[in-house]
């Protein structure tokens, strides 16, 4: 995995995880 493809992916991982603890 590219290391900027593996931060995009953590980043998005991250977000929906927060959204979903958020709802």
């Amino acid at each position: 995995l590219n290391g900027t493809m593996g931060y995009a992916l953590a980043n998005f991982l991250s977000l929906r995880t927060l959204w979903y603890a958020d709802t």
